[in-house]
């Protein structure tokens, strides 16, 4: 059982039909548990491309945490296992260039799963967007205003650091920050700044301080010094501490 993407006719230009076929074989080779499988593809009789995918079985990110009343943690532990497959088709040099809860899905038994790698673009490629055009360019096709980075909506060259600040929009939708989350929010904020070298440098690094986020650890995104992680340690080990001056 698959899941089978056929693209508009006229949605695409002949150019880009040309270089979708040859990012296929690309990403046929990007294999994670977290990501839906592209099995294969063609060109139906008119002319427009089409994709053979892993089916998924679930439902987009933001429903699947309502309809189940996750907790911060659950929410947390979803958003990881996005970061790590993000992470994955960075390292294979993909960008998927449109991360919005509609693109990841959540299965019955709680497995991530994004979709649509199917229109992403290799990150190596130095023509940039090219612009924005009616007539069928892939931009066109992956951008979601919300989520897209800045550097979408000029038509500059997209890097990983897109994937990034969109990255940063989902865990705001996903574990909203209330007015004492100062950490969640400068995790966010490093994550969406407008100037990609701004950024997380990469989605591990952006996992890695949600991650001592929960652990109350030292944020990065803080950039407190060593005050600042004082207070930390001292607010993990309070009980040691009270014991021992006793």
């Amino acid at each position: 059982v698959v899941a089978i993407k056929i693209i508009k006719p006229g949605l695409l230009a002949e150019s880009l039909v040309e270089r979708f076929q040859r990012e296929r074989e690309t990403l046929a080779q990007l294999v994670h548990p977290n990501i839906a499988q592209l099995y294969d593809g063609g060109e139906i009789a008119g002319g427009s491309p089409y994709i053979v995918m892993e089916y998924v079985d679930g439902l987009p990110l933001l429903d699947y945490a309502g309809e189940q009343g996750l907790d911060r943690d659950a929410r947390r532990r979803l958003f990881l296992a996005i970061c790590d497959a993000v992470s994955a088709a960075h390292r294979s040099l993909i960008v998927h260039r449109d991360l919005t809860p509609s693109n990841v899905l959540v299965t019955r038994d709680g497995v991530v799963k994004l979709i649509d790698f199917g229109i992403a673009k290799p990150a190596e490629d130095a023509d940039g967007e090219g612009g924005v055009s009616a007539t069928g360019h892939t931009a066109s096709l992956s951008l979601t205003p919300g989520y897209a980075a800045p550097e979408r909506m000029m038509g500059a060259r997209i890097t990983t650091a897109a994937d990034i600040f969109s990255l940063g929009k989902l865990l705001e939708k996903l574990i909203p920050p209330g007015p004492k989350d100062r950490e969640l929010h400068a995790i966010i904020a490093q994550a969406t700044q407008d100037d990609p070298a701004e950024r997380y440098p990469s989605a591990d690094a952006l996992g890695s301080d949600v991650i001592a986020w929960a652990a109350n650890e030292p944020v990065a995104a803080m950039n407190g010094g060593r005050r600042y992680s004082a207070e930390k340690f001292v607010a993990r080990n309070r009980g040691f501490l009270i014991a021992g001056a006793i």
